[in-house]
């Protein structure tokens, strides 16, 4: 039974593992920083607690993101739950661990459409999605083969359309402002599946 949108739904789904572990802690030194600092339990998620995370991209003229090493070969996919603070648009990226091979998409976060997408080097089978969970939040994905999956990167983009550096990433000069995130995951999966909770 799936809880995530406020009330149980039976799922019918194929069995999938979550490989991102502190998957609802973006504050949790499993996470890496990019010129962005993180507080979790900033407001109501997806889920009807306060257990999503404010990310904030501070002051500088830089990228500004989270990202985690993962690896995982074959096709991948990976999503997360976002909503809107003050900085309208967010980026998802698969990459391998030098950032030459990777795909990634830009949403905006007002209407949930992707703005962008970005395909570097040898990645193939890509696509992304969108889905709206209601009160501004939006479960977005990525999926693609980018041989070794090294890196899940979920960053802020200024405008939506951009040149991507390395691993995706935007650049631009911050001004405090911010997205909210909760619930990411990586499966090893053409499509993404059903929210799967990994605390550790």
């Amino acid at each position: 039974i799936d809880y995530t949108n406020g009330c149980g739904s039976l799922l019918l789904e194929p069995q999938r593992t979550n490989l991102i572990t502190y998957s609802e802690s973006f504050d949790n030194a499993a996470w890496n920083k990019t010129n962005a600092t993180s507080t979790d339990n900033s407001i109501l998620s997806p889920d009807g607690t306060i257990n999503a995370t404010l990310l904030n991209e501070g002051t500088l003229n830089n990228r500004h993101g989270v990202w985690k090493g993962i690896g995982s070969s074959g096709i991948n996919t990976s999503s997360v739950f976002v909503k809107n603070k003050d900085r309208g648009f967010a980026n998802i990226n698969l990459s391998n661990s030098d950032g030459s091979v990777y795909y990634q998409a830009v949403f905006d976060l007002t209407t949930g459409n992707s703005t962008q997408q970005n395909t570097n080097g040898a990645a193939t089978n890509t696509s992304y999605s969108s889905t709206s969970y209601g009160n501004g939040w939006w479960r977005i994905s990525v999926t693609a083969d980018v041989s070794t999956v090294a890196y899940v990167t979920i960053s802020m983009s200024e405008t939506g359309t951009f040149t991507p550096i390395s691993y995706g990433y935007d650049s631009y000069q911050g001004s405090n402002k911010g997205i909210y995130l909760y619930g990411a995951q990586l499966e090893q999966s053409s499509y993404p599946t059903s929210y799967i909770i990994s605390n550790s």
